[in-house]
This record gives structure tokens, C-alpha cells and sequence, in this order.
């Protein structure tokens, strides 16, 4: 596997749960 490629998906991942997730809720 590429480093790249797991360093991307871990992005989304990161992404998509600062989106669905209220920012109050972050701070």
C-alpha cells in the first residue's frame, strides 16, 4: 500500500467527521 493513499483516506476520514460534527461540539 501506498503511504499517500493512507494519508488521503485519513483525511476524508478526518473530513467528514469535522463536517458532521457540530463545531461546538470540537471546541
Amino acid at each position: 500500500m501506498s503511504y499517500s493513499r493512507i494519508f488521503a483516506s485519513v483525511l476524508t476520514s478526518l473530513g467528514q467527521t469535522a463536517i458532521h460534527q457540530p463545531v461546538w461540539l470540537i471546541a
